[in-house]
């Protein structure tokens, strides 16, 4: 009779310990499938958000550019590194300039052509922007205005606006131990020395092109034509020899 109910009792504490276990798993498995749940959301979240967000941004910043270029390039021996914005398309209401012969420093107003007074102006302010940073005046060089003022009218007269090699190009003769440059096209009234000089001031690269103390010499090329993509074309090179 002892054993009996002895038995019972063992039964009965192994069904409720056999309840207890259930209600325990039940508990646990609300709270395990709450919180993966919470954070399988905030992980697909962040990963909708990290993967349109910069779908949106770049085709908007490609829709919304507009007006003057610029570009620049960073150089070091033996060869150079470029980096380079491109132009935007030149607006359609933009009047085309009549012919004439080399108009003010800082108006492409008439433009056809070279413009001395127009490179004077850029290489004058690049200068000053020098000087107020501390730094020496770079040299003019003759030969890298005459590189500069070529590769403008290039650009103007067969519709592209980028660097290509420029060590080659600047430094064919082999003369120079560094070269860089700079690069800016704009049409209407940002067809200007000023304009040039603000849009690379603006940007990091070109600003750090313009001061740096890589260059010891300078020549400023300037080219307009009025029936070209950007009208204006502006080209800064730099070098060391």
């Amino acid at each position: 009779m002892i054993k009996r109910f002895l038995a019972v009792i063992v039964l009965v504490l192994l069904v409720g310990f056999g309840s207890a276990c259930a209600f325990t798993n039940t508990i646990s498995q609300i709270i395990a499938s709450d919180t993966p749940t919470f954070t399988s959301t905030a992980t697909n979240t962040a990963t909708t958000t990290s993967t349109s967000t910069p779908t949106v941004t770049l085709t908007a910043t490609a829709t919304a550019t507009e007006t003057p270029t610029a570009t620049a390039t960073q150089t070091e021996t033996p060869r150079p590194t470029r980096t380079f914005t491109k132009a935007a398309p030149k607006p359609s209401n933009t009047t085309s300039s009549s012919e004439g012969g080399e108009g003010g420093g800082d108006s492409g107003g008439g433009c056809n052509g070279a413009n001395s007074a127009m490179e004077s102006s850029v290489f004058s302010m690049i200068n000053s922007q020098r000087s107020g940073a501390g730094l020496g005046s770079l040299q003019s060089s003759s030969t890298l205005t005459s590189i500069a003022r070529s590769y403008s009218k290039s650009m103007a007269e067969n519709g592209f606006f980028s660097h290509g090699d420029i060590w080659s190009r600047i430094n064919a003769s082999g003369a120079y131990t560094a070269v860089g440059e700079i690069l800016y096209a704009g049409p209407g009234s940002y067809n200007s020395a000023s304009s040039a000089i603000a849009s690379w001031l603006a940007s990091s690269d070109h600003r750090a092109q313009m001061l740096s103390s890589t260059y010891t010499q300078m020549g400023v090329g300037y080219w307009c034509d009025p029936n070209s993509q950007y009208e204006g074309y502006f080209t800064v090179d730099f070098a060391r020899p």
